[in-house]
């Protein structure tokens, strides 16, 4: 009798096993028709943004240094975006690295510049504590694509204004790894969705897709790291990547 107790409870966890298998597989179906349609709207918004940028650059005089340079970063910034769309495209394949030597403080606060303009309208001030780190070997453009994701996210969070605090360190308790904390004083996660957030299309926003965290996780992943996330509802959310270096 316990013998086919057992067998029977058995079954029972491979069935259960076998379910939520074929529940991920029709999500990733979902994701990867999703994102085809929503990358050929972009493709042809952003296009438009960088061809009205380089317009702009031609009319500006050369001593308009300033607006040069800010546009100039669109046009960069919308060729990246199209690269990123390319991938997006092919979901369903790996993640594939482009890797170089970095300094993680340098990746981030590209994406601080990039987004501080942003930052200041939504009245969010970024708050930097770095420590002194090795050079990592990773991708610049898949890293900076986490960390604007992990910005949006917290400034969906804070809809009047906060702070983003960023603690860079190595990490105690696994020394090999560094460690990137992204604090904010957002509105924070509720304890039934912490687990379903890196789930592809899972998305409490009226503004989000539901694809940025579980991007952000593959990419970690990727780079051989890891990210995991503490929120207490209505006193801010915290998520620690942790990134093995050189």
């Amino acid at each position: 009798m316990e013998k086919k107790k057992a067998k029977v409870c058995e079954e029972v966890r491979e069935l259960t096993s076998a379910q939520e298998d074929l529940i991920k597989a029709e999500k990733l179906a979902l994701v990867g028709q999703a994102v085809l349609e929503i990358m050929h709207e972009l493709s042809h918004d952003i296009s438009l943004i960088r061809n009205i940028a380089e317009i702009m650059q031609a009319d500006f005089p050369p001593r308009a240094k300033n607006y040069h340079k800010n546009l100039s970063m669109i046009v960069s910034r919308t060729d990246k975006a199209m690269v990123f769309i390319d991938k997006c495209r092919t979901i369903n394949s790996p993640i594939k690295l482009e890797l170089k030597i970095l300094n993680i403080h340098e990746v981030m606060d590209e994406v601080i510049h990039l987004l501080d303009s942003m930052m200041a309208s939504k009245k969010v001030e970024i708050k930097k504590k770095y420590t002194q780190l090795p050079s990592l070997r990773g991708d610049n453009d898949q890293l900076q694509q986490v960390f604007i994701n992990l910005f949006l996210n917290s400034l969906h969070a804070m809809p009047h204004g906060g702070e983003i605090i960023i603690h860079t360190c190595i990490d105690k308790k696994e020394p090999d790894f560094i460690s990137i904390e992204f604090q904010d004083t957002g509105k924070g996660i509720k304890k039934e969705n912490l687990n379903k957030i890196w789930e592809p299309l899972f998305t409490t926003s009226k503004e989000g897709q539901g694809l940025g965290l579980s991007i952000t996780k593959s990419i970690i992943e990727k780079h051989s790291g890891m990210i995991d996330v503490q929120s207490t509802e209505g006193a801010g959310t915290t998520f620690n990547i942790y990134l093995p270096y050189l």
